[in-house]
């Protein structure tokens, strides 16, 4: 079957990260803070085999804040060899306020991020659904964040559940989106709905497999919700990409990507593909698009303050997205989002 490949998508970061670009080593210096307050009160644990096929033999890969990350030799999933329990890392995302604020709950920038990114990735996806689909469609969106694909997808008529843990984003997505979240983790949503499978026309995982100890059992949830010829959409971070390899350079810079406390895997299309097959789906459309110029100038600013505000800095702005096309068009972006049907 043919795969759909779409590259690129035009955005202005300096709306999208209004928050960080104001005060760049700020907010990395608060990442670092986090990432030590773990590192001192959470005792990690080790991950002995790869998440997606199961196998231990691996490569190193990369180190950041004292995480190794390593690459399975079979599917070529990226992930570290330790991280915090899964009770820890969900404790973490429902109480810790500042991810929430500076990734998605932004007052300054929520409007602009529903329209020029949560929109086009619901366009995306609805292309993909049956037409022949009962009017009234239903979409499960997993690690809602700020609840803006939920309340798209109400916009476009559709009946729209999202399950989001931080307490932080339930309370900012009824605040601005008027949009009520389940405070709820996708298994404890499955135990309460067994009675109610195969009744989801599509299911979204943006930015969330990345981050759970379990990624082929929310698959396997996925499966068992979505309607017969279901869609499933997921957004992951992608291993083979130019800030991943900017971030291997520069450790100490990483605040987003390759941030162990954050992203504990990241994914290749290899290992996409690997883990869809084991859960009962196979792929029908990839979109490559992400941030590397944004990291790269990043850094750049990071390394010599002399950067920031420079004509070199205006001019990579000016031109951003025309850069990161040239990456997206080789597959190097930083995410990778994936459209897959149930078999």
């Amino acid at each position: 079957m043919k795969i759909n490949n779409r590259y690129g998508k035009k955005i202005d970061l300096s709306k999208l990260k209004i928050n960080v670009f104001s005060s760049l080593n700020e907010h990395l210096e608060k990442i670092q803070q986090i990432t030590h307050y773990l590192e001192k009160n959470q005792i990690p644990v080790e991950q002995n085999e790869c998440y997606i096929c199961g196998s231990n033999q691996i490569t190193p890969f990369s180190s950041v804040y004292n995480f190794s990350y390593v690459e399975c030799n079979v599917c070529s999933h990226v992930y570290t060899t330790k991280r915090y329990t899964e009770e820890a890392i969900q404790n973490f995302y429902q109480t810790n306020e500042y991810y929430s604020k500076t990734t998605y709950a932004s007052k300054q920038s929520c409007y602009y991020r529903r329209e020029n990114v949560a929109k086009p990735k619901f366009d995306f996806l609805e292309t993909f659904i049956n037409k022949n689909d009962d009017d009234k469609k239903r979409l499960l969106d997993v690690g809602a964040g700020i609840g803006d694909f939920v309340s798209v997808a109400l916009e476009k008529g559709w009946q729209a559940t999202g399950l989001e843990i931080s307490l932080h984003s339930v309370k900012f997505a009824k605040e601005f989106f008027g949009v009520d979240l389940k405070q709820q983790i996708l298994e404890k949503f499955y135990t309460n709905n067994c009675n109610n499978l195969n009744n989801f026309n599509a299911i979204s995982f943006i930015g969330v497999l990345e981050h759970v100890v379990n990624p082929i059992n929310h698959l396997k949830i996925a499966h068992n919700l979505l309607k017969e010829s279901g869609v499933l959409l997921i957004q992951v971070p992608n291993s083979n990409s130019l800030t991943t390899f900017l971030q291997s350079v520069f450790p100490e810079n990483v605040f987003r990507h390759m941030n162990p406390i954050e992203h504990i895997m990241l994914f290749s299309k290899l290992s996409i593909e690997k883990a869809l097959d084991r859960t009962g789906f196979y792929p029908i459309a990839y979109w490559w698009h992400g941030m590397d110029i944004y990291e790269l100038l990043n850094n750049l600013v990071l390394i010599n303050k002399k950067v920031h505000g420079s004509r070199f800095q205006k001019a990579i702005m000016k031109n951003m997205n025309d850069l990161q096309f040239t990456l997206d068009q080789s597959e190097l972006s930083d995410r990778i989002i994936c459209v897959a049907r149930k078999k």
